[in-house]
């Protein structure tokens, strides 16, 4: 993998919660991007990683970029998490392996759900179901790379995860 161009990554995430916020699944969001420096030293490894775990699952097949963008929204989602409630133990690990530990890493999405406080088949989850399929697309047919496009999602989800906490 490339390395992605992280102005651009933030400038993905901010204008995807715009979005959230212009259709109603991310109503506090006031803008701008929050900077977590603990988290987003991280991004680079964790966006590799997960997008070579996404590609050599079995239930990957035609669909692995669009799955590894959705991931790494998620990771991003619940990395932002961890650091709130676990931070002793998410910096002696990796995004990664911290959320798959959980539940493992084809269950990743549910546990975020889960800790992010959406559940799984609530109206919420399902909206922001949507709305990240529908970002994924956007990218994989924009002229962004897929690096920069997979950090971006992580961002976007470390955005959206700061502003359900309240803390931007």
């Amino acid at each position: 993998m490339e390395l992605p161009n992280a102005k651009q990554a933030t400038d993905i995430a901010i204008a995807f919660c715009t979005s959230m916020k212009n259709i109603g699944v991310l109503t506090n969001y006031q803008g701008g991007f929050p900077y977590v420096p603990e988290v987003m030293a991280q991004g680079d490894d964790t966006i590799a990683r997960t997008y070579e775990l996404v590609k050599n699952s079995p239930d990957a097949s035609m669909y692995e970029n669009e799955l590894a963008l959705i991931w790494c929204a998620f990771m991003g989602m619940g990395a932002i998490s961890a650091w709130n409630l676990d931070w002793g133990n998410l910096q002696k690990t990796n995004i990664v392996d911290y959320l798959s530990a959980k539940r493992g890493f084809d269950c990743v999405d549910e546990y975020v759900y889960d800790v992010i406080g959406l559940g799984t088949g609530t109206v919420e989850q399902k909206k922001l179901s949507t709305v990240l399929n529908m970002f994924a697309k956007k990218l994989l047919s924009s002229s962004f790379t897929l690096e920069t496009s997979l950090l971006g999602m992580f961002y976007m989800g470390m955005v959206y995860e700061m502003t359900l906490l309240g803390m931007h």
